[in-house]
């Protein structure tokens, strides 16, 4: 009896360490934004009106960049389920102008919690090298099933037709382009919205 006793107490502290651990890196991550309440990519334009914009081949590649991260800055928020991203997306036919793949490994920083969830990366008209300037990267909460969620779920996921209720989008970043200065050259940032708020770095 004192035995078992012991190891739950044991036990009890090893997982205190762990989350421990992992509140101070999710801490000192967050540490690197300017955090607020909104996105400066929040617009009152008609969700209708961004997702034909975004699809629009006639729009130049940065219009619809824009169009379509505006579209998730105003109408997308960490939590959604699928048939919630369902409201937010009218249409989703924009899709098809876009790359769309899991992200397995990165070779440097990344803008997002890596610990959040399953990581995927979407890029609005990419060249033909794969790159754009306009992308969202996104994670979706770990499938309570243990069941590997690859590209097939996240369009799934987007689309609105995902038939796992529980999974949710756990949090995503919005990177662009923002015109370059004289002093400082060309400029990307990027938006990271959490539960927390929206979360600002600076790409010099």
């Amino acid at each position: 009896m004192i035995s078992r006793v012991i190891f739950a107490v044991f036990a009890s502290l090893l997982l205190f360490g762990c989350v421990t651990d992992r509140d101070r890196e999710r801490r000192d991550f967050d540490s690197a934004f300017y955090w607020g309440n909104h996105s400066r990519l929040k617009v009152s334009t008609s969700p209708q009106v961004l997702c034909a914009d975004a699809d629009n081949s006639a729009l130049s590649r940065r219009e619809r960049g824009e169009c379509l991260l505006a579209l998730f800055a105003s109408y997308v928020r960490p939590g959604f389920t699928s048939q919630q991203m369902q409201s937010a997306f009218p249409d989703t036919r924009w899709l098809e102008g876009c790359s769309l793949e899991k992200i397995i490994g990165v070779g440097g920083a990344v803008d997002f919690d890596w610990m959040s969830g399953a990581a995927f990366c979407l890029r609005v008209c990419p060249d033909k090298t794969g790159w754009s300037d306009w992308g969202i990267e996104f994670t979706l909460t770990p499938d309570q099933r243990g069941v590997t969620l690859n590209d097939d779920d996240a369009r799934a996921f987007l689309e609105g037709v995902h038939t796992n209720r529980e999974l949710r989008l756990a949090e995503f970043v919005l990177f662009y382009p923002v015109e370059p200065s004289v002093e400082n050259g060309k400029v990307s940032l990027s938006e990271r919205f959490t539960s927390k708020g929206v979360g600002l770095m600076v790409h010099p």
